[in-house]
């Protein structure tokens, strides 16, 4: 097993998705995790962690996509923290889950002697979070109020509308950030512990129609 090294580039096919959503690949029998690859993508990657058993990469092209890879519909999506599959084809992705439930009572559970039934489908792959969580911070005096960056716990990235929350909470979203900015709403600081906003909660019951900030 030929390790190589940060910074190398390499060409891999991606095989199989690991926890999380990562991409798994290898190169010389070497594991390679690739955020953003999907099963059946062919990809030049650049190599960011290096361990013993695995590394680490990030995409540097595609050089022939994965048959289901579709295009993400967030504007956000690769950036953010949150979704991690926009990318895969609903079908492939109960696909995978599916498989990642059966290896899990497989291997870890040592168990065979099972019925695994199919997953059934959510009515909505979009729109459907009755309640978010977004933070607010204070960069320089602007307010940004939206979701961590991905893998980056210190920067938020402003979310101007959420495809997973309704439109009902993504108007109740823009008029919190409408009304923190004219009424110069201050923001935490963690360093002074002074300040007002630290987070906005949102709530919908989609059965009563109440909303809840």
């Amino acid at each position: 097993m030929a390790k190589p090294h940060r910074g190398d580039v390499l060409d891999i096919t991606i095989d199989d998705l690991a926890f999380g959503g990562e991409g798994v690949g290898r190169v010389h029998g070497y594991v390679m995790f690739v955020r953003g690859g999907l099963p059946g993508d062919q990809l030049r990657v650049k190599v960011t962690e290096t361990r013993g058993r695995y590394g680490r990469s990030v995409i540097e092209s595609v050089t022939q996509a994965s048959p289901h890879r579709v295009p993400a519909p967030c504007p956000y999506f690769g950036r953010c923290g949150g979704c991690r599959l926009q990318h895969l084809d609903y079908a492939a992705q109960l696909t995978f889950k599916e498989k990642q439930v059966r290896d899990c009572l497989e291997r870890l559970g040592a168990t065979a002697d099972f019925e695994l039934r199919p997953i059934l489908p959510a009515p909505d792959a979009y729109g459907y979070r009755n309640k978010m969580e977004f933070t607010v911070v204070g960069p320089g005096g602007a307010t940004v109020i939206g979701l961590h960056e991905a893998d980056r716990y210190d920067v938020v990235l402003e979310i101007e509308r959420c495809l997973l929350q309704s439109e009902t909470m993504n108007t109740l979203l823009a008029e919190v950030r409408r009304q923190t900015r004219e009424r110069a709403l201050t923001v935490y600081d963690p360093e002074s512990g002074q300040g007002l906003l630290r987070f906005v909660t949102l709530r919908e019951g989609r059965r009563t129609g109440d909303s809840m900030v």
